[in-house]
């Protein structure tokens, strides 16, 4: 979705070829994948608190409810410049 294009989850990790080497490297390492710089930081909040290491730390399914909410709100107000970093990437 932020890319405009379907990629393959951790794809910018060349060298790692099989999903178990994924599974590893998050669960020993912290691997996540890399967001793009010019990502709002609306998405990159929202990504980065489901995806967080600690089970404990990543927000219910109705604060995450509540945080698209919010994201869609402020898209609504920047709508225009969220649209060009959309056309950016096509």
């Amino acid at each position: 979705c932020l890319k405009n294009k379907y990629e393959q989850p951790y794809a910018e990790y060349r060298h790692l070829t099989f999903d178990f080497q994924i599974i590893i490297k998050a669960a020993k390492e912290d691997l996540r994948p890399t967001m793009p710089p010019d990502c709002p930081e609306e998405f990159l909040k929202i990504i980065r608190a489901c995806i967080h290491k600690d089970a404990a730390a990543r927000p219910e399914v109705n604060e995450v409810i509540v945080m698209l909410a919010e994201c869609q709100e402020i898209f609504r107000a920047n709508q225009e410049a969220w649209e060009n970093l959309r056309a950016k990437r096509s």
